[in-house]
């Protein structure tokens, strides 16, 4: 940097270091990388919503209420299941989900049709320069290189 920035609590001095770090995808690959994910993210989705509606106070499983032992056996029973298929599903979407692009809100909500919103978003992709492939860049980090100071003969 050639000159000094600061704002809020944040202050970076002239000659800073600085390293971004983000996401890029084509147009292309990023609609194939949600598409891939979009299923593990439903299936991960819907397993927790099953399990919180057997777990529901008001209308949930009855036999988790303990007024018969062996309903109250079958229903433990049961919720174990789901609760292990919910982290299955869970341990699938976290897999790819790392590798693909972040699942935006309006795709988490609608879909495909989410998805579809998206792409017609010309704010969303742009041109790289010197190419002329669409191209989206996620929201990333921003990295900065501190200099320590060292004070004292061997910096002690």
């Amino acid at each position: 940097m050639k000159s000094a920035i600061a704002r809020n609590s944040i202050f970076l001095p002239e000659d800073q270091l600085l390293f971004f770090q983000a996401n890029t995808f084509r147009e292309e690959e990023y609609v194939r990388g949600i598409r891939t994910l979009l299923p593990y993210e439903s299936a991960k989705d819907d397993s927790q919503r099953q399990l919180e509606e057997q777990l529901d106070h008001d209308g949930g499983d009855r036999r988790l209420d303990g007024s018969d032992l062996v309903k109250t056996i079958e229903g433990y029973r049961d919720m174990t299941s789901k609760v292990l298929e919910r982290e299955e599903k869970r341990a699938k979407w976290m897999e790819v989900k790392d590798s693909l692009p972040r699942m935006p809100g309006v795709v988490k909500a609608q879909g495909t049709s989410g998805l579809d919103k998206i792409l017609d978003d010309d704010d969303r992709f742009g041109v790289w320069p010197g190419d002329t492939a669409l191209l989206t860049i996620e929201r990333g980090a921003i990295y900065a290189v501190v200099r320590e100071e060292r004070t004292g003969l061997l910096g002690f």
